[in-house]
């Protein structure tokens, strides 16, 4: 899993929030966790500042076509975007 972001590091990527809203992220840095390289967490940013969606599992689809489904955190506004956090450990 980890390959698949640091390839599209920086790259848009489509997050299907709603059954019918599907909304452009980018996916702004990742970062190791722990020692071993297997624990990591990615910060995505959408530019809906003003309001967010709760935590959960949403299906995410990369330019490559790849779809996988990741549980999200909102983390709170940046500048003029939305940040969410997902953990892989």
């Amino acid at each position: 899993m980890k390959e698949v972001f640091q390839k599209n590091l920086n790259a848009e990527v489509q997050v299907l929030f709603e059954p019918a809203l599907e909304m452009a992220a980018q996916i702004e840095e990742l970062k190791e966790l722990d020692d071993k390289g297997l624990a990591f967490s990615v910060l995505l940013s959408t530019h809906q500042k003003e309001s967010y969606y709760s935590q959960g599992t949403y299906e995410v689809k990369f330019p490559s076509g790849e779809v996988v489904f990741i549980f999200m955190v909102p983390i709170g506004p940046k500048g003029d975007k939305m940040l969410y956090e997902a953990v892989f450990n």
